[in-house]
């Protein structure tokens, strides 16, 4: 007489809670809340994975910001901000994972990490690209002053070659900012004089004026 199969328990299948919660160093919170709240879900849990869900939410509206602050506006210090509010994710709901798993010894499969982590690679070369595009753009934008100050340099030297002056530019440097995209300089020249300059930046076009 042939025995009956018995139906194989329910098997709790989780990605391991400490390595999900380190890897937001590498791809970022949102990869580890995002797994977490699959995790929570597993368990049972689903207030805890609506929390998770929650930070998923902050995170993918503050990265955005965090991009253009930290390029428009480098000298507000947004990577410590970042790093406050991933030291507050970790101790409040990353670091509840694994010691609700590690107290309740919880025996589950490990959950393989292929897919999510190909994922993260191809969201994290995304991220790069459009930080590399707002950047660039950036730089377009507003110029560095070095930048600046070497395209007025062969600009100056032409106006004195227009004014009948027989030294050159040795070099420009930019003193202040009088309004938005008109800058106040000083050109020394190779006899030992200065002169006092105005750039203008209109797009991409440099303008040059001897004050």
């Amino acid at each position: 007489m042939e025995s009956e199969s018995q139906p194989e328990s329910n098997v709790i299948k989780l990605w391991n809670p400490r390595a999900a919660a380190n890897l937001a160093i590498l791809f970022s919170p949102i990869f580890s809340a995002w797994l977490m709240a699959k995790n929570w879900q597993e368990l049972g849990k689903p207030d805890e994975a609506k929390k998770s869900m929650t930070w998923v939410k902050i995170w993918i509206g503050f990265l955005p910001i965090y991009l253009l602050v930290v390029v428009l506006a480098p000298g507000i210090p947004m990577p410590f901000v970042y790093l406050v509010l991933l030291v507050a994710w970790y101790y409040k709901l990353g670091k509840k994972q694994i010691t609700y798993v590690e107290e309740t010894g919880i025996q589950y499969e490990k959950k393989e990490w292929g897919k999510p982590v190909l994922i993260a690679l191809a969201v994290s070369v995304v991220w790069f690209m459009a930080a590399g595009v707002v950047g660039g753009a950036a730089g377009l934008a507003n110029p560095p002053k070095e930048m600046m100050e070497a395209a007025a340099l062969p600009v100056v030297n032409q106006l004195a070659m227009q004014t009948g002056m027989n030294a050159t530019c040795s070099s420009v440097v930019i003193t202040g900012e009088s309004s938005k995209g008109v800058y106040n300089a000083v050109a020394t020249m190779s006899d030992g004089s200065t002169l006092k300059i105005q750039l203008v930046l209109k797009g991409q076009q440099l303008l040059v004026n001897i004050l």
